[in-house]
């Protein structure tokens, strides 16, 4: 079962002899200036991009740490961490944020958080956030921009892994809705080590970007810096994976559902009350969209997505990890399975492995279960925390006779009857109705989103 707490952001209290010294450093700055007859328009310039309100249009205060003011400083219970400057690890300026997470919580990376509430979103209008960040091995940082109350809906949602030199993030988005008080936080409870942030901003950007795009990250101008890659768990090598970070669906990897005279179908999608389209399948801000909404297409009253990999990936044995922000309403059911490649053949029996399963009318309940030819079902659950409030990861571990079934890194399940020993392929699709939910009821709010922020596979390193 999983557990969650909930708990209201308490500013972390730290008051030292260093709070301040931004002040003292001005006016020594000023007295300098004033000995060696420097303009004051000059030293004030220079001076500048040192002070808490320093850059042009920046949304964020004091996003390069000269002082402890205008953030909130989250240690909840079940974590550990301690807080402060540090002038000897700088990006820029005088100081940079040090976070020493002592104590980590890799299934609730919010445990420990940084965050600057009232920020200012706007519908359509464009910005540009970034930072710059290092940590010890295995740290990561969580960038999300969230609404400050309940529902707490998140509109951006991002994952850096660190390393031991500084490194510049940026992210473009657009906004789809306007939230004068929104929240940006830093989530920072995946891992012990050490953590530095310096140099936050999130200001206006003329560049041209379609809604939620993010580029990232973008390398600190040093030759020695290179892009970031994928770390896979330990064991682990990574061989197939899609980021969703262009601006359509890759058709190198996936097939994009259609049933439409001439469209890509398969008969196993036959159940639910939706028309599969690719207009409800997008690609935006790093983030694969289903959408299933309300409407008649090709005689059905639903439309939404699905995606598969036959013919295009297939494996036998490994590692899958999807994550995902799954839709919550009565009769919506989103799935994550695979299928034998050659499920037909004589003499290869039939498997089914469903990775998640999900019932709408209960986002608080996820299932994974095994269906093969000859055998009794095999099924497990995860309980307790609602799946469509915020992104989760599931994942199948698949070895000969096993399957484990995580959900945030923690075991759940462990099937060894029935267990598939031929090659698979992946589908994700989200029924409208059908043979197990049952239809939507008026209760169901349209349209209703499935989120995916990557999906990845690995095999054995070994």
């Amino acid at each position: 079962m999983l557990e969650t707490f909930t708990a209201e952001p308490q500013t972390h209290s730290i008051l030292s002899n260093l709070r301040h010294r931004w002040q003292f450093y001005l006016a020594i700055g000023l007295l300098i200036g004033l000995v060696l007859g420097i303009p004051a328009a000059q030293l004030f310039g220079r001076l500048g991009s040192l002070l808490p309100w320093s850059g042009s249009g920046n949304l964020v205060q004091n996003g390069s740490f000269e002082h402890l003011d205008g953030w909130n400083y989250v240690v909840r219970p079940g974590s550990s961490a301690a807080f402060n400057q540090d002038n000897s690890q700088q990006e820029d300026g005088l100081y940079s944020l040090n976070i020493n997470v002592m104590l980590s919580a890799p299934t609730h990376a919010w445990y420990i958080q940084v965050l600057q509430s009232n920020i200012p979103l706007q519908a359509g209008h464009a910005l540009e956030l970034s930072f710059y960040a290092k940590g010890d091995a295995g740290t990561t940082v969580e960038p999300l921009l969230q609404q400050a109350i309940d529902p707490f809906a998140i509109y951006f949602d991002r994952t850096a892994h660190l390393t031991a030199t500084w490194q510049k993030y940026s992210f473009t988005l657009k906004p789809s809705g306007s939230d004068p008080k929104a929240n940006l936080v830093f989530n920072l409870a995946n891992a012990p080590g050490q953590i530095w942030i310096d140099n936050v901003t999130l200001a206006a950007t003329s560049a041209s970007v379609s809604a939620n795009a993010v580029q990232i990250p973008t390398t600190a101008p040093t030759p020695t810096a290179t892009p970031l890659p994928i770390q896979a768990p330990a064991g682990w090598k990574l061989a197939w994976h899609d980021e969703f970070d262009g601006s359509t669906v890759d058709t190198s990897k996936w097939n994009v559902v259609d049933v439409a005279p001439g469209g890509y179908y398969i008969s196993s999608l036959h159940d639910g009350l939706q028309a599969w389209t690719p207009k409800a399948v997008s690609v935006q801000g790093g983030i694969l969209r289903f959408t299933s909404s309300q409407q008649n297409v090709d005689g059905h009253n639903y439309a939404s997505g699905a995606l598969t990999t036959q013919g295009k990936y297939s494996f036998q044995y490994g590692r899958v990890d999807v994550r995902v922000r799954v839709p919550k309403g009565d009769g919506m059911w989103p799935a994550i399975w695979t299928l034998p490649v050659h499920n037909t053949a004589v003499g290869i029996a039939s498997y089914e492995t469903d990775i998640l399963e999900l019932l709408g009318q209960d986002p608080t309940t996820a299932y994974i279960a095994q269906h093969s030819a000859g055998y009794p079902r095999s099924f497990c659950t995860a309980t307790g925390v609602d799946f469509s409030a915020g992104f989760h990861t599931f994942t199948m571990e698949w070895d000969p006779g096993k399957i484990v079934w995580l959900v945030d890194g923690v075991q759940h399940c462990l099937i060894t009857v029935g267990v598939s020993n031929v090659p698979m392929y992946l589908i994700m699709n989200t029924y409208v109705g059908g043979s197990w939910p049952g239809p939507p009821d008026r209760t169901t709010v349209f349209p209703q989103y499935t989120d995916f922020d990557y999906v990845r596979i690995y095999t054995r390193s070994s």
